[in-house]
């Protein structure tokens, strides 16, 4: 008989942010993890600067986080670049398009 390998995601952050808080996700992260006390909002997301062409980074909540703003590097957009809620459980994704210099919401 065999066993499913775990799996690892070595390449996550780990936030507990509360109203009117700034978090930014490193070059290296794959995985946000937003672990709010209470129903957050006002979070501003930066996403990474650097050479990350092809990136997808998933920001997922374990609880509701209402207003958050996510914000590209200097000299990139965010594609839409409005405000957006995650509800408890869920997660959204952003891709890095380095040509256009775009962070596009895909998820």
């Amino acid at each position: 008989q065999t066993c499913a390998l775990p799996i690892f995601d070595s390449a996550y952050q780990y936030y507990a942010p509360s109203a009117n808080t700034s978090i930014t996700a490193n070059v290296t992260a794959s995985r946000v993890i937003l672990d709010p006390t209470v129903d957050a909002l006002g979070i501003v997301f930066n996403l990474p600067a650097g050479n990350v062409d092809a990136k997808v980074i998933t920001l997922s909540s374990t609880g509701n986080i209402a207003g958050l703003q996510p914000v590209g590097s200097i000299g990139s957009t965010v594609v839409p670049s409005v405000n957006v809620a995650i509800p408890k459980g869920t997660n959204i994704q952003f891709f890095y398009h380095a040509s256009e210099s775009k962070w596009y919401k895909i998820g």
